[in-house]
């Protein structure tokens, strides 16, 4: 009933004791409510990440019924990003009396990397490395250049012989779509 819209189902229970049959009946009687429909589709906690970042992975839209599963799914959705610590939701008034703002709370973690390390090796006899990475990086929001969901990231290996470098970065939504 939660997945199709039900908020307030009651489910009421009549238990009998049937001492000459050696059983149990238990009877159910489900009261489903009202219908209800998602009126505002809010986020809070996001400091850094922007609401297009979020919004773009809820599978929920305002207007919707009212659905358990694209709730869930979109909480999924939301923790598989790895940009967040913990992710919620929760259900405010809306503007009727079927309607409910559907809320999106989020608490934001870390999401850059600095990594260094140093080694030997047969063939460069002395090896280091060293790799600066951004798992939620913005390219246009200048001077944090975190929040808009791309990956960043700058590695370098350097030995008496070889050098490397590599440079990666990923814009997973080109075009907002």
């Amino acid at each position: 009933y939660h997945d199709h819209g039900h908020m307030d189902v009651r489910i009421l229970r009549e238990i009998h004791l049937n001492r000459e049959a050696g059983r149990v009946d238990v009877k159910y009687q489900i009261e489903e409510g009202d219908l209800y429909f998602g009126d505002q589709v809010k986020i809070r906690g996001n400091t850094k990440t922007k609401d297009l970042v979020i919004r773009r992975e809820l599978r929920i839209r305002p207007g919707d019924r009212f659905d358990g599963e694209k709730i869930k799914r979109s909480r999924e959705r939301l923790e598989n990003l790895n940009f967040f610590e913990e992710v919620s939701t929760d259900t405010e008034p809306g503007s009727g009396p079927n309607r409910k703002d559907i809320l999106f709370r989020v608490k934001e973690k870390r999401t850059g990397e600095l990594s260094f390390g140093a080694g030997v090796s047969s063939i460069d006899q002395f090896i280091g490395f060293g790799e600066i990475a951004q798992r939620n990086f913005d390219l246009l929001n200048w001077p944090r250049l975190t929040g808009g969901g791309q990956s960043l990231s700058l590695h370098g290996r350097w030995g008496t012989i070889t050098r490397n470098f590599e440079l990666s970065f990923v814009e997973p939504y080109l075009y907002h779509k």
